[in-house]
């Protein structure tokens, strides 16, 4: 219970101090270990309330001039201005896949669509239709072997935004349009980390998202899988049966008539990059993804949007207080951000005013010299350890195997 009178940070504190709420105050500096373990990477955050409408959707309604909101932001602080931009339906690409073949209001995300279900265990959950990737990677140079954590660009003031869509055997997480509405009025670059089960279960989304260039895929695992529990096939087949997903889907993009007319070749064969459930790897998974052709992403800086206590104001003061040329920035796309695009608003035209402009991480990776580490961690080695007690194998399935 709120103690009477108590403001915000004190109540946190409070509760603190009474061992009422341990993590609580740990989830307030965003970088806290257990924080990120509990509500950044493993997908176990709980369940937001389905919104209405998406913004996106109400300013194509309205024609208005306003910020993206999501539900239940508190108020902005006054050291960040949000941004007002003109409304720019996507259509910023003549002439390509996505235009030919979906109009902008079939782009248009729904609130509804943010919401997390729980799904039956089946086997047609378990793997792909087809039985294995048939594309082969080329090999993977040797200076992107490792957990690549950002790029050394001399300076030069370019970052990746990247969102995670992960999602679990018995659940059906969601499909935040609200981001990736927001990146699409703005043409701004990002690279989207897609569970295999996600883009089985969000076909049509994971059909557009393939077909827009604006976006990097990469691949999550099929089912958000521990690969550091994880071991020879079954780890295997979390990274692979991704690879297939993704492959089948784009087949299925190519067959369409309304391709006719546009260059498919622009939409990427393969996904090239891979983000690892959890952000924990060792050395037998990190060669077996880059083994693959997989170049391993990590991050650098931590957004903490899965807290459901951060605000939009403090999301983006996170991020603009970490960010620096060549970081690459984590967050949550699958409905599980807590006021991530509210957050996008406000931080997005702050970095281009301090002079950052974005792009992916195949672009990032081509600009500079990888930053590498021979472990995966969130700030600092072994920061991460617990994890494996904590979640397990993460997938989900109480029958998976490790090997």
């Amino acid at each position: 219970m709120k103690p009477p009178g108590a403001p915000r940070m004190r109540w946190r504190l409070w509760l603190l101090a009474a061992g009422l709420l341990p993590m609580l105050g740990q989830c307030d500096g965003a970088w806290a270990k257990y924080c990120s373990a509990v509500n950044g990477h493993n997908c176990e955050a709980a369940l937001p309330p389905p919104g209405g409408k998406s913004d996106m959707q109400v300013f194509a309604e309205k024609h208005a001039s306003s910020p993206s909101q999501d539900e239940g932001t508190a108020a902005q602080p006054p050291a960040l201005a949000v941004e007002k931009p003109k409304v720019r339906l996507p259509g910023y690409h003549s002439g390509d896949v996505l235009n030919a073949c979906w109009k902008p209001e079939q782009l248009i995300g729904t609130g509804a669509e943010r919401r997390i279900v729980s799904d039956r265990i089946e086997p047609s959950n378990r793997q792909p239709l087809m039985s294995s990737p048939v594309a082969e990677l080329p090999a993977l140079p040797a200076s992107l072997h490792g957990s690549i954590r950002g790029v050394d660009t001399g300076g030069k003031k370019i970052i990746a935004l990247t969102f995670d869509f992960c999602e679990k055997l018995d659940e059906i997480t969601g499909y935040d349009g609200n981001i990736i509405d927001y990146l699409r009025s703005r043409a701004i670059p990002a690279t989207l980390f897609l569970g295999g089960k996600w883009m089985k279960d969000h076909h049509d989304r994971t059909l557009q998202l393939i077909a827009d260039p604006l976006f990097q895929l990469g691949n999550h695992g099929w089912t958000h899988g521990n690969l550091r529990v994880m071991h020879g096939q079954a780890a295997g087949d979390q990274i692979e049966f991704t690879q297939t997903e993704y492959e089948s889907l784009r087949g299925e993009l190519m067959q369409k008539s309304c391709i006719k007319g546009t260059n498919p070749e622009t939409v990427p064969k393969e996904m090239t990059a891979f983000r690892f459930p959890f952000g924990v790897c060792d050395t037998q998974s990190l060669e077996m993804a880059n083994s693959l052709g997989l170049a391993a992403i990590q991050w650098d800086v931590v957004s903490g949007d899965p807290a459901r206590l951060q605000t939009a104001g403090y999301i983006a003061r996170t991020v603009l207080n970490h960010v620096k040329p060549g970081s690459i920035v984590v967050m949550h796309g699958n409905g599980r951000g807590w006021h991530t695009a509210a957050a996008l608003a406000q931080l997005i035209p702050e970095l281009q005013k301090r002079g950052y402009s974005f792009v992916s991480v195949d672009k990032l990776l081509k600009s500079g010299k990888p930053i590498v580490e021979d472990s995966c961690y969130e700030l600092k080695p072994g920061d991460n350890a617990r994890y494996d007690r904590l979640f397990g194998n993460g997938t989900g399935d109480p029958s998976a195997t490790l090997r």
